[in-house]
């Protein structure tokens, strides 16, 4: 699509304006000169009942041509395009489109539709400005054009009639330039002079300005393309109005907000909902045959690789999930999304999508998986959330996640270089289970690795790992690999057994509720643990003699955070001592649990005769603090009652609150429609003014006196001859 992009003539700039828009794109366009070498395109929310006279009074503001647009229109350049009441505009492959507006209640024309089509088609050529208006209509179209290389511009609030659409914009960092009017006509006549300059790059500022990232960031970009890191670059250029490499990177060196700035630039987090769905159709139809092969129980885990802002892993996990429910079998299911950009991980975990987004959706899964909300967004629903944990991952030098079935790294491998490539293709088939599939964008191939993988679906870029892991490791590597390997080949349990065994001691590892995560020595001697129960509280299976204590070491190991040892119990004719302790002070929640022999003297023994005498009286305690822990329960169950009514009070109020933001929203929108045809008609009454006064100059400066009479010969109007003539006065 780039490629095309780069030859589509001339490149457009798409101007979207609501509420108070019409002045604002008046004084935009009075400051751009003849010649200019863009299409304009304006898309004004108008109403869709009203017959707009926009294209009339722009003509008169501006010395470029103004038309209305029409269907299916080739682009010229220096002419402005106004998108007419009621229709949608979109490009696609060079030409302008119009489509009926959908008769929902939300901004006609959508703004954010047409500069996503725009994103798409002219990429890094693509230039989007959003002027006056309330509400958020161009907020992500503004975030698609940014992600694409294009420019973003916001008028500057304080010269804005309503601050809403611009505030939208550069409260969620997906603008450029915050300009006046006027301004913004300068920064765009500048724009075809700036997105020419310096086209080469040297490597050795190339060299530092990778340094310097690297340094501030932590993030090696040096295995990028080249071509990847210069039109980044130049962006950035263009964007900060420095002219030559030299004095961006002297810049660059010095400006921190800048280093986070290019970074996030280079990282590129573009994505979308079922992108490029016959290959998705394909994935899927492979992914039924590796459920197929599931044994019951078996984790099926996927690994989304570079996941952006998350919209191919929920679609992932809509896959997964339909397949699961039409086999009618319910195998844990595990995603790993991962990404380097923070800011984009923070979006995916929040799950919610403009409407736009979801075009790619086929209408009855939008339904099933989604939560329609009262701003025109859509929120993922638990189901999927579930099934997915976003986290910090760079693919590069960070270990790979490992027995997976499916790891998807679309649009990624396209910005490495050949080395990079490799060394990734490599972690990817280390980390794959025998016959995992790896998923690729259109773009891509394995050709660096080729001996790793079979093409299941050569178009589609759908592969599967070929051999056995060892063979995956570089040279870099192999040596701690293999010795890893070699550890591995016994297992760490066995290390544990033969340790309490050589002690005498059972342990058990918990969480500070008291779950069993893990056990080793005689368990039997001290555990009780049901059949085909895996997870269990402590408490449930240890012998009674140590219940009480445990608990109560238990709770004091969570006050103080450090170890606990109990007195001797005797126990089988022996003395055992309890004692718990944390694994990781301060920082983990895993308790160790260790029963040992007690190293106990006569005295110590004779001390444990007593004790069994007081063993009635400590009954009555254990039975008191066992009706306690009872009406404890009982209370917890009250106030978990109570939390439920509170919960259904919650959702009437909620659903009382949507049905509020929805009027609002109709309210909202026929404001705006009502503010737009005010502006026109004010023009238009302006005009009138103008045009009566002139009249009343020219009908007084006659000589002989007119008068003029209604129907019912009542005089209506004279002239000042008339009224010097026959003595005339207006009352």
């Amino acid at each position: 699509m780039q490629e095309q992009a780069s030859e589509l003539n001339p490149p457009i700039i798409a101007i979207g304006s609501s509420a108070g828009g019409l002045e604002a794109v008046s004084q935009l366009l009075s400051n751009l000169e003849p010649g200019f070498n863009y299409a304009v395109v304006v898309l004004q929310h108008l109403s869709p009942t009203y017959k707009s006279m926009m294209p009339e009074l722009l003509t008169r503001e501006t010395r470029l041509r103004v038309t209305a647009l029409e269907d299916k229109v080739k682009p010229v350049a220096g002419t402005v395009y106004v998108v007419p009441p009621n229709k949608n505009a979109t490009v696609i492959e060079g030409e302008l489109y119009l489509q009926d507006a959908e008769p929902e209640i939300s901004p006609k024309p959508s703004i954010n539709e047409f500069f996503i089509s725009l994103a798409e088609e002219y990429q890094d050529q693509s230039v989007g400005v959003i002027l006056s208006g309330t509400g958020s209509d161009g907020t992500a179209g503004l975030k698609a054009i940014q992600s694409a290389g294009g420019i973003t511009i916001a008028q500057k609030p304080d010269t804005a009639k309503y601050t809403g659409m611009p505030c939208s914009a550069i409260e969620s960092s997906v603008v450029d330039f915050v300009l006046a009017p006027d301004e913004i006509a300068k920064k765009l006549m500048s724009l075809p002079d700036a997105l020419k300059v310096q086209q080469s790059i040297s490597q050795s500022v190339l060299e530092k300005i990778i340094s310097t990232l690297n340094q501030q960031t932590n993030l090696d970009f040096s295995g990028y393309k080249v071509g990847t890191l210069s039109r980044r670059i130049r962006r950035r250029m263009v964007a900060t109005g420095h002219p030559t490499m030299e004095v961006y990177l002297e810049w660059l060196t010095n400006t921190p907000e800048e280093i986070e700035a290019l970074s996030k630039d280079i990282l590129i987090s573009v994505t979308a909902f079922f992108r490029d769905s016959e290959s998705f159709a394909s994935l899927q139809k492979n992914l039924s045959k590796n459920l197929d092969q599931l044994q019951a129980e078996d984790e099926f885990r996927v690994w989304v690789a570079g996941c952006a802002t998350g919209e191919e892993a929920y679609t992932l996990a809509i896959l997964v999930l339909e397949e699961l429910l039409e086999r009618r079998i319910v195998n844990p299911v595990q995603i790993f999304a991962t990404d380097i950009d923070e800011d984009a991980l923070n979006f995916a975990r929040q799950g919610i999508y403009p409407q736009q987004a979801l075009s790619n959706i086929p209408e009855e899964l939008v339904k099933k998986y989604f939560v329609a909300k009262p701003d025109k967004t859509f929120e993922v629903n638990k189901s999927l959330r579930d099934m997915i944990v976003f986290a910090r991952h760079n693919v590069i030098n960070d270990p790979p996640f490992l027995r997976l079935n499916l790891i998807t790294c679309r649009n990624v491998l396209i910005y490495f270089d050949n080395a990079l490539q490799s060394k990734v293709l490599q972690r990817f088939h280390f980390a794959l289970m025998e016959k995992g599939l790896l998923f690729l964008g259109r773009s891509e191939s394995v050709a660096q690795a080729e001996q790793l993988f079979n093409y299941i679906d050569r178009r589609e870029r759908l592969f599967q790992k070929s051999g056995s892991s060892h063979a995956v490791v570089d040279a870099k590597l192999t040596r701690k690999l293999t010795n890893l390997n070699i550890r591995r080949k016994e297992s760490p349990q066995q290390l544990l057994d033969a340790l309490t065994s050589h002690l005498n001691a059972t342990a058990a590892l918990c969480d500070q509720e008291g779950k069993v995560l893990q056990t080793s020595g005689n368990v039997n001697e001290f555990f009780t643990f049901p059949a085909n129960v895996t997870d269990i509280s402590v408490f449930d299976v240890v012998h009674p003699l140590f219940k009480s204590e445990l608990m109560a070491m238990l709770h004091q190991l969570k006050k103080s955070n450090s170890g606990q040892t109990g007195r001797a119990i005797n126990l089988n004719e022996k003395n055992w001592k309890l004692s718990v302790t944390p694994v990781r002070p301060g920082s983990d929640n895993r308790v160790l649990l260790l029963i040992s022999p007690s190293e106990a003297s006569g005295a110590s023994k004779s001390n444990i005769n007593v004790s069994q005498v007081y063993s009635d009286e400590l009954q009555v305690t254990q039975e008191q603090l066992q009706s306690l822990v009872e009406e404890l329960a009982t209370a917890n169950e009250e106030m978990q009652s109570l939390n439920e009514e509170a919960q259904a009070s919650n959702e009437e109020l909620q659903a009382t609150n949507e049905e509020m933001e929805a009027a609002n929203e109709e309210l909202q929108a026929t404001n705006e429609e009502l503010v737009s045809v005010n502006e026109e008609l004010s023009v238009k009454t302006s005009e009138l003014t103008s045009l009566n006064n002139e009249y009343i100059h020219l009908y007084d400066s006659i000589d002989f006196p007119v008068l003029v009479f209604d129907n019912k010969l009542n005089l209506v109007r004279f002239n000042a001859s008339a009224a010097y003539e026959f003595n005339l006065r207006i009352n």
